[in-house]
């Protein structure tokens, strides 16, 4: 007598209709899952990204910040030193336009600045900017006073000084910020590189739970139609002395089994 199936029969009692759906909403699940997963590390390279982005900004701002402070006290001595009163209101417009655009970078650092070492730095940078402001007021008054000598005082002596300063201040920061950038940029690629295995090893694991539930599916459903469908054939070629696979189930497949064992049996 003829058995057909792939291994000893195991009764069941849960229906194909419930195998099959409950195998499509774990993988729906699962890679649901997977895509939520990703769509977080995404955003966490992209908050870093952003970061280094707002770090770089910042750096650009403070070089501008240098750069204007260096044309201010060009332009003072070139103001100072000028042979017409025509060319040093020119100097003293350009300057004002330095100091205007100086304060606009200035507004736009100051939002970014974080944590209380930089809190330190900033209120240094501001301070030496007012005194450089303020000796600059002065070697410019002097210089409307007619005050040629004393102008000459203040703006090589005092002027260099605050005007040393103030670059200096504008280094601390700058030099703050840059070391800032160095590290946001590392953690950037460490966050990458992590994101890559995370991911990586997800997808692996989704597909090794795809595998099983596909294996599983295989053994519980397919198989034993397999066998069933075998049974059929042989019993449509007359052969009635065959044995029924997955008489025992209590699924559809059971149901289909006990239907042609009656066939069977009546035929007999």
């Amino acid at each position: 007598m003829l058995i057909f199936g792939s291994g000893p029969t195991r009764r069941s009692s849960v229906g194909l209709r419930a195998i099959i759906i409950g195998s499509a909403i774990v993988l729906f699940c699962l890679f649901m899952a997977i895509g939520a997963f990703s769509i977080a590390r995404i955003g966490q390279i992209n908050d870093v990204n952003r970061s280094v982005a707002a770090e770089m900004r910042a750096v650009t701002i403070l070089g501008t910040m240098k750069q204007l402070s260096q044309e201010l006290r060009a332009l003072d001595v070139l103001a100072h030193t000028a042979l017409s009163d025509e060319s040093r209101r020119n100097f003293r417009a350009q300057s004002a336009r330095a100091q205007e655009a100086l304060s606009e970078a200035w507004s736009a650092y100051a939002p970014t600045v974080t944590g209380p070492k930089e809190q330190r730095l900033a209120h240094g940078l501001r301070e030496a900017w007012q005194h450089f402001l303020a000796v600059e007021a002065e070697a410019a008054a002097l210089d409307q006073a007619g005050e040629m000598e004393l102008a000459d005082s203040v703006i090589t002596n005092a002027l260099q000084i605050d005007s040393a300063d103030f670059s200096k201040a504008i280094d601390n920061v700058l030099t703050y910020r840059e070391t800032r950038v160095v590290e946001q940029a590392a953690e950037a690629d460490a966050v990458g590189i992590d994101a890559r295995l995370s991911v990586a090893a997800a997808v692996a694991v989704a597909a090794a739970f795809t595998g099983w539930i596909a294996w599983l599916n295989l053994r519980r459903v397919a198989a034993p139609i397999a066998a069933l469908t075998r049974a059929m054939k042989h019993l449509a070629a007359n052969d009635l002395a065959v044995a029924l696979p997955a008489a025992e189930r209590q699924d559809e497949l059971g149901a289909m089994a006990g239907a042609l064992k009656v066939f069977q049996e009546s035929v007999l």
